[in-house]
């Protein structure tokens, strides 16, 4: 579960860096970047919570204030169906009428 839970981090990280390398050319990765790097926190905290057992779930332990962290991100960076439906459909279209 860890190597998993590392690849998905990687994985988010590098469309990231892809996502500001492009940024001035207002490419697709930005938007798609947003959702996976959200997805990624709120679920690899969460199993790190998990993994840590019942201390995950302490306020003591700083694995809490992650997840807490975490599941806001989605809200504070824009609601995902949103962001999902108008910013990387429109675009997906756009791509492929080109």
């Amino acid at each position: 579960r860890t190597g998993e839970m590392g690849a998905r981090r990687a994985a988010a990280r590098q469309l990231t860096y892809a996502a500001a390398h492009d940024f001035d050319s207002r490419g697709l990765p930005a938007p798609m970047a947003k959702l996976l790097a959200c997805d990624v926190a709120v679920d690899v905290s969460q199993a790190a919570q998990q993994l840590h057992g019942g201390w995950g779930y302490s306020e003591e332990d700083p694995i809490a204030r992650y997840v807490s962290d975490a599941l806001v991100l989605p809200i504070f960076e824009g609601v995902k169906p949103i962001l999902e439906l108008k910013v990387v459909g429109r675009q997906l279209l756009a791509a492929a009428a080109r």
